[in-house]
């Protein structure tokens, strides 16, 4: 990925934090699944790339390259990151959470780069202000669903545990 990507995708997260969140009528429940650690970059998609930048830019206030941002380490707050798909009633991807530095994450709308929530030492709550119509229910749809995820399913060391404390 280009420095000048990088920028861009910066500039649109940064964007959109001054937009007015839009309704979110995702089919509830939501359900967790899929989740992994982000460690080697081979055989992510440019979509998943691209999210980890927005990511950093949201969660840690880092424009950076994927591989540079994983490079950073404990004492630049973007550590240990993981990342869950979230599937929706019928099953479609409705969001991706990605979570790092143990109890923070970002809550990226599907395959897009839109930021719709943040969770800081585990608290959720959204990336914008409110539109009519848009509650704080999917907060509390994807606090329910991390609760849910079966044990097996969560893999050794997921910080998942403190999704929504």
């Amino acid at each position: 990925m280009t420095d000048d990507e990088v920028q861009a995708i910066a500039r649109q997260v940064k964007a959109d934090r001054k937009r007015v969140l839009a309704p979110l009528s995702d089919a509830l429940p939501l359900r967790f699944t899929n989740g992994r650690l982000v460690g080697d970059l081979d055989g992510w998609s440019d979509t998943d790339l691209r999210q980890l930048v927005a990511v950093g830019v949201d969660g840690v206030g880092m424009a950076l390259a994927p591989e540079v941002l994983l490079e950073e380490g404990p004492d630049e707050g973007f550590y240990a990151p993981e990342v869950w798909d979230v599937l929706d009633a019928q099953g479609a991807l409705a969001y991706r959470v990605w979570i790092y530095g143990t109890d923070n994450g970002t809550v990226c709308r599907a395959d897009t780069v839109e930021i719709v929530a943040g969770m800081s030492q585990g608290g959720l709550e959204l990336a914008r202000k409110k539109g009519e119509g848009t509650t704080d229910a999917l907060l509390d749809a994807l606090t329910e669903a991390a609760a849910r995820v079966p044990e097996a399913e969560v893999f050794e060391g997921s910080c998942l545990r403190f999704f929504g404390d």
